[in-house]
């Protein structure tokens, strides 16, 4: 056997290498487009393609962290099982949940609309449904786990819940149906907040209210967390429980029925 002991000119063993280097991070870094307009199965591999108009390669699989999954606009696509990306998802055209949860495990961006029919939206990073739409069909969940939420679209609050489940987290100021508060540390609220369903404070973070903010509660408030109300206002609009907590002022719509669950304090207490 010959080993070539070849030398490569440098300006062309630099190409080589650059090349090489070239190839590792477009293998190890792939985007994949829908294909198809409706009733796409986002779970099959094949209905993904990493030329937009179709015709390159299908991934291998969703639990690449470098990939990043586009439904493109004008498809409509719908999740008929469980489907965990570990990568980033960029929703320009409809993804419908089903009865199913969706994991996503980097970055979420909503210029589309997305679609939670009884079923769960998990997103563990960053998020942003800026010029996007968000539409709860019932028992569903919205889970935001990122340190950054920048913004919730065009969000109905009829039904569906909305859980901040990280760590420090900023609330958007918006309004929600049920709203929850889980995970750990400061939940801090961006303004005002309208819930019109529960609020809950589950154990472990703690709401910090903000400043002279007037929070409106129209169902029950549930708290097992921490609470900092920071001078502001609760107005309680609705019927509905109230559990142990301090609070600054508050404010209770005359046509309200409020049971309290344990001690309640209160700097003031109006009822309007």
């Amino acid at each position: 056997m010959k080993i070539s002991t070849k030398k490569f000119p440098r300006g062309k063993l630099l190409s080589i290498i650059i090349l090489a280097a070239f190839t590792i991070i477009s293998y190890g870094q792939k985007t994949y487009y829908s294909q198809g307009t409706t009733g796409i199965d986002v779970n099959v591999l094949s209905n993904w393609d990493s030329i937009p108009g179709g015709g390159g390669a299908d991934p291998i699989g969703f639990g690449n962290a470098s990939d990043t999954f586009i439904i493109q606009a004008g498809d409509a696509c719908i999740a008929n099982a469980d489907w965990i990306v570990a990568g980033m998802l960029f929703i320009e055209g409809e993804l419908n949940t089903g009865s199913n949860t969706v994991t996503i495990g980097d970055s979420t961006d909503i210029s589309g609309s997305l679609i939670i029919s009884d079923g769960v939206m998990d997103c563990n990073d960053e998020f942003d449904a800026s010029g996007g739409t968000i539409s709860f069909n019932g028992d569903d969940t919205l889970k935001l786990s990122g340190a950054i939420i920048k913004n919730l679209g065009a969000m109905n609050n009829d039904t569906g819940t909305v859980e901040y489940d990280g760590g420090a987290q900023t609330i958007l100021s918006d309004s929600y149906y049920n709203l929850v508060l889980s995970g750990s540390g400061n939940k801090t609220a961006e303004d005002a907040l309208n819930v019109d369903g529960d609020f809950t404070i589950n154990s472990g973070p703690t709401f910090i209210g903000g400043g002279a903010y007037t929070h409106s509660i129209a169902g029950n408030w549930i708290g097992t967390g921490g609470y900092t109300h920071g001078g502001g206002y609760i107005y309680f609009d609705g019927d509905g429980t109230v559990s142990a907590e301090d609070f600054a002022s508050v404010q209770i719509a005359n046509n309200s029925i409020r049971t309290v669950i344990g001690t309640v304090n209160a700097t003031s207490l109006t009822i309007d």
